[in-house]
């Protein structure tokens, strides 16, 4: 789980650091959105290998780890941006 964690976890922020060196001159919203499809191809890729452990197909559960990361990452930005208006 933790090994998981670790690799997963590190795909935006490598998708958000590392494109810059090969691809110079992108905006901060072009490597943003470079960052969120790098995102959400390993979440795709993190839900297939969890299909093998269970009984749904690879591309549902696909899709599902998609979703439901996305849905997290919008409450998360949502909440963040309610707390800097805040404050």
């Amino acid at each position: 789980m933790f090994a998981s964690f670790a690799i997963f976890g590190m795909v935006p922020v490598v998708g958000f650091a590392a494109v810059p060196m090969v691809f110079t001159g992108l905006s901060d919203n072009q490597l943003f959105l470079i960052a969120c499809v790098i995102t959400a191809i390993a979440l795709s890729i993190l839900g297939s290998l969890k299909a093998r452990f269970t009984d749904k197909s690879y591309l549902r559960s696909g899709v599902e780890t998609v979703a439901l990361g996305g849905a997290c990452a919008a409450v998360a930005f949502f909440v963040g941006g309610a707390v800097s208006r805040a404050l």
